[in-house]
């Protein structure tokens, strides 16, 4: 069809491209304006398919690499955090089975020490006589 002047929309013109159908096209004007013999049509258009194969290939496997960098960099972070996890909860456990401190001696002292009077200056400034002197 293409070679009647058939007008492919933009997307069939890239897979028609892609499997290179209009590369053989191309080489079949060239042979029948007489530019190109027949074998040497068919071996530009093998090396043509083995050119395109071989970068297909190639991307592909630069594709799966680059892939399997990405899941183990990803597969390392995880084995960091779980790392600091293990880390964090063996430092608890540590706090956890830690003996209990005897409370100081002085928190003892204070607490046994008498409660003094009241000073009498904050007696004298209460809010009875305050009221009285109003009146």
């Amino acid at each position: 069809m293409v070679a009647n002047g058939a007008q492919p929309t933009d997307t069939v013109q890239a897979i028609l491209s892609y499997t290179g159908v209009l590369y053989k096209k191309h080489l079949q004007r060239g042979v029948s304006k007489g530019a190109l013999t027949q074998e040497q049509a068919d071996a530009n258009f093998s090396k043509f398919i083995a050119d395109r194969s071989a970068k297909i290939q190639n991307r592909i496997q630069t594709l799966k690499d680059s892939r399997q960098q990405q899941l183990g960099k990803q597969d390392a972070a995880e084995v960091e955090k779980r790392n600091q996890r293990a880390a964090e909860a063996k430092k608890a456990l540590e706090v956890a089975a830690a003996p209990v401190e005897e409370p100081a001696a002085n928190i003892l002292e204070v607490a046994a020490a008498p409660i003094e009077e009241p000073a009498a200056d904050i007696v004298a400034d209460t809010p009875a006589e305050e009221s009285s002197a109003a009146e």
